[in-house]
């Protein structure tokens, strides 16, 4: 599992991995019995995506700490934040001592078909040039912030609105009250990783 350098962003630390390996290979990379719950899920590329998480919790040496509260948001027992997000051939882990989310996707023609359920009125504006691109950008953005706070019911189009973006920044307003950054980085040509914080 080739490690990518770690991007470091306003003092979060996101460590990124990229999946090369065979299911068979990633289960003898993780020095523990596989999770019961892995074996759930059909899709193989799923599976290799969890275990790989596993594996690059128990690197950083926090995949014993790591618990859930109620709504399923991860958590860890001292002050430090953590966010989660895997897609097609990659695993992140956001760390950091403020508020974090982090979110990896990879832009697919569904995300055109759901744009009417995040998209808000004004953010029509960001989606004038490079549609595909932009579409994935606010889709990530969005993500990363619902991770970021426990606030179930949050509504993508109406609760949470980007104000500025760019190709490797944006601002958010969540709810009209709190401003939130976030940053993009390419991992590949149709995959990117977006870091929300305060």
């Amino acid at each position: 599992m080739p490690q990518l350098p770690p991007i470091i962003h306003k003092g979060e630390l996101v460590h990124l991995w990229q999946i090369t390996e065979s299911l068979d290979e990633l289960a003898n990379i993780f020095s523990d019995k596989i999770p019961e719950y892995i074996f759930e899920y059909n899709n193989k590329n799923h599976r290799k995506q969890l275990i790989s998480k596993h594996i690059v919790l128990q690197k950083l040496q926090i995949d014993k700490l790591i618990f859930k509260n109620k709504n399923g948001k991860p958590l860890l027992p001292n002050t430090q934040y953590i966010s989660i997000s895997h897609a097609t051939e990659f695993v992140g882990i956001g760390l950091s001592e403020k508020p974090i989310g982090i979110d990896i996707e990879t832009f697919t023609p569904k995300l055109q078909k759901i744009s009417k359920k995040f998209i808000h009125q004004n953010e029509l504006v960001f989606l004038q040039e490079n549609k595909d691109f932009r579409l994935l950008q606010i889709w990530t953005a969005k993500e990363s912030i619902y991770k970021m706070f426990d606030l179930p019911g949050l509504s993508f189009k109406n609760d949470i609105k980007i104000t500025q973006l760019n190709n490797q920044s944006a601002k958010a307003m969540l709810k009209n009250e709190k401003e939130i950054s976030l940053f993009f980085n390419k991992l590949n040509d149709d995959t990117i990783i977006c870091i929300a914080s305060i």
